[in-house]
């Protein structure tokens, strides 16, 4: 299927949640609607890049008792990823795509195409690929990127791969932080 517009969705943690660290499962149900209606009746394509899963794993019951800060955000993006990816299901109301890449998967130029590829097969098909950093393989965002930032470096990397149309952030942030944590309000 050929599609008129593809586009990035990049959707923050705290896009997902409410006060107190409550998911809010009305903003994802909406979101899946919008997308959906939007593939299907103005043939825009939409990857969804999503963040979250630390979030949701830290949630769960059997989180308690470990010390290491970087195994226990590890072990919380692999509890929270299922979820997270069940509920963009449910709010879809069809399969989606997960896709977690790693920063090898993004750098190295053989496994970078053949990502592509099948990132390319998922769009002209018309399944949503739900886009997210294995941070349960691989613990670089979780040591490197500051939270504010997290899957961002992913989406535009993503953004220039595809060749997509356009780049749609949702967050509850004010702006954009440049390399020094700034917040610059207009770009």
């Amino acid at each position: 299927m050929k599609f008129k517009v593809v586009q990035i969705v990049k959707i923050g943690s705290q896009a997902l949640f409410r006060k107190y660290d409550r998911i809010d499962i009305n903003k994802i149900n909406d979101l899946g609607q919008d997308v959906k209606k939007l593939r299907d009746e103005m043939e825009i394509m939409s990857v969804l890049v999503t963040s979250g899963a630390i979030s949701l794993g830290r949630m769960a019951q059997s989180m308690h008792g470990i010390d290491d800060k970087i195994v226990e955000a590890r072990v919380a993006a692999s509890i929270g990823q299922v979820e997270l990816m069940e509920l963009y299901k449910l709010s879809l109301g069809e399969e989606v795509a997960q896709i977690l890449p790693v920063h090898e998967t993004l750098l190295n130029e053989n496994k970078r195409e053949e990502f592509c590829k099948v990132m390319k097969m998922l769009i002209r098909n018309g399944i949503f690929p739900v886009v997210n950093y294995n941070d349960s393989a691989d613990d670089y965002e979780i040591r490197h990127i500051s939270h504010f930032a997290d899957n961002d470096k992913l989406t535009e990397s993503l953004a220039i791969m595809l060749k997509v149309d356009r780049v749609i952030i949702l967050s509850n942030v004010d702006g954009f932080m440049d390399p020094d944590s700034k917040l610059l309000e207009r770009i």
